[in-house]
């Protein structure tokens, strides 16, 4: 699942297409497995003790560029993007709006630690290099098949690559500007759609 489709308008009777664009948004609970080398435990415990938080995101694969704003709070998470779609988890459902197709997809997650990273780590090898981290997988039944991470002089995420299986593409997401989360009522974490949209429900499952 590339970035390239999570940043390029859904089109408004495509199933595939809402699915193919959500993958990217799963990991984003930043869920790290404590059976991982040093700096990624201590990369884990840092993400885990700030709690709810803000976060400017910067998404690249191959020549697609987009931006983003990040609210995090435990288990849930809301994703705003420059091209005015919005993704979101209450942990129970995976929605994903788009305005300019008058479409949201809802996905039930039948595991809500599938909004982590938790279960994107099992099976990998991993090497550390200073501030950085490569997973790797040779299973192609994995989700991602290589996983690169980077972390500051605080342990705080900055970088994290992906490389799913059959793609020739790294999507890339960079994250800055860390503040307080503000505002993390239920509501934040639940997509309204506007009357005359369309809601297509488990898109996924037709996969």
């Amino acid at each position: 699942m590339t970035c390239s489709r999570l940043c390029r308008p859904l089109l408004p009777n495509s199933k595939k297409s809402w699915a193919k664009s959500a993958g990217p948004v799963l990991w984003l609970a930043l869920a790290l497995p404590l059976c991982a080398r040093e700096g990624v435990v201590r990369l884990v415990k840092t993400m885990a003790d700030q709690g709810a938080f803000r976060a400017s995101i910067n998404i690249t694969n191959g020549a697609t560029f987009q931006s983003g704003e990040l609210l995090y709070a435990p288990g849930k998470m809301r994703l705003e993007l420059s091209d005015g779609r919005v993704i979101a988890t209450n942990g129970k459902e995976l929605q994903v709006l788009d305005t300019s197709a008058r479409v949201l997809g809802v996905q039930e997650l039948e595991d809500p630690q599938i909004v982590g990273l938790g279960w994107l780590l099992k099976g990998y090898l991993i090497k550390e290099d200073g501030r950085k981290a490569r997973l790797i997988r040779d299973d192609n039944s994995a989700f991602y098949r290589e996983v690169m991470l980077e972390w500051d002089d605080s342990f705080r995420l900055i970088k994290i690559s992906l490389w799913p299986p059959r793609s020739d593409n790294w999507t890339t997401i960079l994250f800055s500007g860390y503040r307080a989360a503000g505002d993390t009522a239920a509501a934040q974490f639940q997509l309204k759609p506007q009357p005359g949209f369309r809601v297509i429900s488990n898109p996924l499952n037709s996969e």
